[in-house]
């Protein structure tokens, strides 16, 4: 009888430890009695949830000087805590992250306050990861159109600056802290270069108006005025060389009707 005991127990045991891991780690974290996706995820609400941020230039699509918009390709990271999501690693099978949808957990509504698109939500929804340490990393990647003052004065010679403003639509400095990446502020590492423009510079600041934070990455594009040169400017040289070339000529000589 006793050795039958002990088999039920190790079996119960051996269960237990092959199981799914992840499967009992979900119904832990996301327990609708315990997890509250609407909640703001500090354990004191009067503190700022703090939020690093990364910007990645990924392509500059194109520049419509006429309606001063910017259409680029741009990847956005974005760091904090939740407390919520905070586990031992040795209890769930070594298992130190996972992903999840980012309609499951409290997500920061940043969005493109410069947006020149009726949809000012242009990230897309791609999956965020859940560190054991209670990080979340969400990295999404969008399809920007962004307003942007052209200065054309000095064309095809000239440089255009434009902001990208990214900040929560609800949420002020006191609730949400937005901070820059230590490590790094901006990335191109996956930059596509443009046949028009040639990216000069490309950073990121925080600024604070009132009572909310902005997260403005600025991009400097020098414009490619090779093509303009060679298909404008000189025509234009050669054929105002020749006009000045026929005053040179006698009256009657020929030359001035075949030139």
């Amino acid at each position: 009888m006793r050795i039958f005991v002990w088999l039920i127990a190790a079996f119960w045991l051996l269960q237990t430890e092959c199981g799914p891991h992840e499967k009992r780690l979900r119904n832990k974290l996301f327990d609708s009695n315990v997890y509250d996706k609407r909640e703001r995820p500090v354990k004191n609400h009067n503190e700022a949830l703090e939020i690093k941020i990364k910007g990645y230039m990924v392509q500059v699509m194109s520049i419509d000087e006429k309606n001063q918009v910017i259409k680029a390709i741009v990847w956005i990271e974005f760091i904090w805590h939740d407390y919520n999501f905070n586990w031992s690693y040795w209890e769930y099978g070594n298992l130190t992250s996972i992903i999840d949808k980012p309609d499951n957990i409290w997500m920061p509504d940043i969005v493109l306050f410069s947006s020149a698109d009726s949809k000012f939500d242009q990230m897309f929804k791609s999956m965020v990861v859940i560190q054991n340490d209670s990080q979340v990393q969400w990295m999404p990647p969008s399809f920007v159109r962004s307003s942007c003052q052209m200065h054309i004065r000095w064309f095809p010679f000239d440089d255009q600056v434009c902001e990208f403003k990214y900040s929560t639509w609800s949420h002020s400095k006191t609730k949400i802290k937005m901070e820059l990446n230590s490590d790094e502020k901006t990335s191109v590492v996956n930059y596509i270069p443009s046949n028009e423009w040639a990216l000069i510079v490309f950073n990121a600041t925080i600024k604070t108006e009132k009572e909310y934070q902005y997260y403005i990455m600025t991009i400097r594009l020098q414009r490619r005025s090779l093509y303009y040169i060679f298909n404008s400017i000189v025509p234009c040289l050669i054929l105002s060389l020749i006009c000045l070339v026929q005053f040179g000529l006698p009256p009657d000589a020929n030359e001035k009707i075949t030139l």
